[in-house]
């Protein structure tokens, strides 16, 4: 045979694309055993979809269709949505006077002018002009909407002041004095012309939102700059603590009111006791008009209570000396859907519980045999009955009482400051264990020492801080009757105590001589204050109250002291971490 036509030698039996088939394949089963073993470790869902070739529906229409699947027998005839029985036509058209409802305005009507070539531009649909067009005379400037303008500018005020007091509240404050205090660095005055004359009895945070604050002032000393004022028993200001300019709200009343507390609810209700043994509250919502008779002074205009039992029978029969809403401390939180209930204690240790009722704005009945209720107002408190209310409304304690608590984790007990001590009360009727702390009865001929103020820890709800009128603070934990620490803090009686809540050791004490404490329980000399400062000049006078807002809150710490001139200051607080001991002791006890 010839060269040729030789057969070739070493010739395979599979063709090159068998073998890239058999690669794709061994490829294929080495990502499918990969995709197995990551398919055990990752949950897929599984989605399925029926696509029917069918027109769009209404969620009526689908409602009807799959009313006989399911079993339920009609009882009432539903109509169908408005949109859904409009043309679309129709609707389009209130879609677009919608839209040109919420729009910003071009120009907002105030430079014409500047917008009068862009205006004519999109009129005729052309672009800038060429060379050689002729120019266009007779050019209208465009026509501003009055209604349109009102509404923005309604919208957007709201939002520039909001955003303008927290520039200025966030910035450098030239208000801002230095403080000389050994626990500030600056503070802010806060004061209002008409109440300088006014000594300062209460100041306290919103619980809803701290960076406002009530100040409750009393009587006037002296006649001052405001007649209409003046005439008033008691006046409430509400102040945003970065405006000092001026209060937001000012609350009056014609009785004396002798206390105050705002609800951690709703931050338009501000509830007060007054010395004839009324109970009132302010809602902030109702607008001005509805308080034109009550006066005005420098654009602030007066509010009179929005309710108040003072026009009705079975108010207590002593001066109220505490209002508080139930449960405010509690540690499980707030509910904001939880009905509202509020307390007040009376000088004879009566407790009366309250419930907040709003009526329906939208029917707009005015009923006038609700004595106490304020024209056109909503909201009024009615007597809660339950065994607890009916229980201490028939056997108070009848004996002197001066504050009130509830204990962070059952809202049901209370304790109450007493002559005979702090007694421990069960609002429901069951058993209160303890049922006195500290000293109870007279042992030896020695006189008991009297509590002056109440406050349980937030962090710790089995702490319990009692000041006395001996200027003396006791520790006790529940459930023990005896306390487990005594400081002697200071000669005069404890007026105020709040605890802190970040840290259950610490607490804040004022005195009736106005100094101010701050107690470490947890350093080794417990008995010796972290620092005492005397908060009392010659233009404020004494120190009064003090307040300072949840913690967990707010980004800046701050407290409030008010003063028996009218005057509040909020100062910044320092780092007091470098005043602390740092061999501290969290686990004493």
């Amino acid at each position: 045979a010839s060269e040729g036509t030789a057969e070739p030698v070493g010739t395979s039996a599979f063709a090159a694309e068998d073998l890239q088939r058999q690669g794709y394949i061994t490829q294929f089963d080495k990502d499918l055993q990969r995709a197995t073993a990551l398919r055990r470790l990752v949950d897929m869902d599984d989605v399925t979809a029926a696509l029917v070739d069918a027109p769009p529906q209404s969620q009526y229409d689908i409602y009807i269709r799959s009313f006989g699947e399911s079993g339920l027998k009609q009882v009432g005839v539903q109509n169908p949505a408005e949109d859904d029985r409009t043309e679309v036509g129709v609707q389009a058209e209130r879609v677009k006077a919608r839209s040109r409802g919420v729009e910003v305005p071009r120009d907002l009507g105030l430079c014409p002018e500047l917008h009068a070539g862009s205006m004519s531009q999109l009129a005729t649909g052309k672009g800038g002009g060429e060379e050689g067009d002729p120019p266009r005379t007779g050019v209208q400037p465009p026509f501003a909407d009055g209604a349109l303008l009102a509404a923005f500018l309604n919208r957007v005020f709201p939002v520039v002041r909001a955003a303008l007091d927290e520039n200025e509240g966030g910035g450098s404050d030239g208000t801002k004095s230095k403080s000389d205090t050994q626990f500030s660095s600056s503070f802010t005055s806060f004061s209002f012309a008409a109440a300088r004359n006014r000594p300062v009895l209460k100041v306290l945070f919103s619980p809803c939102n701290p960076s406002y604050m009530a100040v409750l002032h009393g009587g006037s000393l002296e006649e001052g700059p405001s007649k209409e004022l003046d005439r008033y028993m008691s006046v409430v200001l509400l102040w945003s603590i970065y405006d000092n300019r001026a209060p937001e709200k000012v609350l009056v009343s014609t009785s004396v009111v002798t206390c105050i507390c705002m609800s951690p609810r709703h931050p338009y209700l501000v509830y007060g006791g007054a010395e004839d043994g009324s109970v009132c509250l302010w809602d902030t919502r109702e607008p001005e008009r509805n308080h034109t008779t009550a006066g005005r002074y420098e654009g602030q205009r007066f509010r009179l209570p929005s309710f108040s039992t003072s026009w009705q029978m079975g108010n207590h029969a002593s001066p109220l000396v505490s209002v508080v809403v139930v449960g405010y401390n509690t540690t499980t939180g707030i509910r904001k859907d939880e009905a509202e209930q509020m307390v007040s204690l009376d000088a004879f240790g009566e407790a009366r519980f309250w419930v907040i009722s709003e009526k329906d704005q939208a029917k707009g009945v005015i009923n006038d045999t609700e004595n106490g209720l304020n024209l056109f107002s909503t909201v009024r408190l009615l007597l809660a009955a339950s065994k607890g209310g009916e229980r201490v409304n028939a056997t108070p304690l009848r004996q002197e009482t001066f504050a009130i608590d509830f204990v962070p984790s059952d809202p049901s007990h209370y304790v109450l400051a007493c002559a005979d001590g702090v007694r421990h009360i069960s609002r429901f009727g069951s058993v209160a264990a303890p049922s006195n702390y500290g000293p109870s009865s007279r042992f030896f001929n020695q006189p008991v020492v009297v509590p002056s103020c109440v406050q349980f820890s937030t962090v710790d709800s089995r702490c319990l801080m009692v000041g006395y009128d001996d200027g003396s603070v006791r520790l006790y934990v529940h459930p023990e009757s005896t306390p487990q620490l005594c400081i002697p803090l200071s000669t005069h009686r404890i007026t105020d105590i709040r605890c802190s809540v970040a840290n259950k050791w610490l607490s804040w004490v004022l005195d009736a001589g106005g100094t101010f404490f701050l107690l470490d329980l947890a350093k080794g000399e417990k008995e010796v204050p972290v620092f005492s400062q005397l908060l009392s000049q010659t233009n404020t006078g004494i120190c009064t109250c003090f307040d300072v807002p949840p913690e967990t809150k707010t980004e800046i710490r701050v407290v409030a002291f008010g003063f028996e001139k009218g005057e509040v200051q909020l100062h910044t607080l320092t780092d007091i971490a470098h005043l602390l001991n740092p061999d501290r002791d969290e686990g004493w006890m």
